[in-house]
């Protein structure tokens, strides 16, 4: 495992805990999030222009939690967007899309429990925690 993998996983399932916990994360916690995932990208070897369109993901995401009343968290949102920064746009998608299936299987199998409501909300971040163990390993 890289250094980057590394801090990213670590910093990320210091964060999946709080989302966990609290359902919200904190501007410092995000800070920290970026400095130190920013700093331990610094070694990899990924490309400018993947970097670029990994932000770009980001801040779509991003506008989409504006527009669509926070339904994803802009917390989640800015985790995505450092990612994508860090990590690069393969990365990020990758670890996007696993991270919805595994929401999507994990929401629904509560939602037929009656375990939540239609309108209940699920932290995102453990999920790309998940996501992010998979892909490593």
């Amino acid at each position: 495992m890289s250094i980057q993998g590394t801090t990213m996983s670590v910093t990320l399932g210091i964060l999946a805990l709080i989302d966990w916990k609290r359902k919200c994360i904190s501007r410092n916690e995000l800070l920290f999030f970026a400095i130190v995932n920013i700093a331990g990208s610094m070694t990899s070897d990924i490309s400018f222009g993947y970097r670029l369109a990994g932000g770009a993901v980001g801040l779509l995401v991003l506008g989409f939690s504006s527009i669509s009343g926070e339904q994803l968290g802009k917390g989640d949102a800015l985790v995505l967007l450092i990612y994508g920064i860090t990590a690069g746009i393969k990365y990020v998608v990758t670890l996007m899309m696993g991270a919805f299936f595994l929401v999507c299987i994990f929401g629904s199998i509560l939602l037929f429990s009656k375990k939540i409501t239609k309108t209940s909300r699920v932290p995102f971040l453990p999920f790309l925690f998940i996501t992010q163990l998979f892909l490593l390993f």
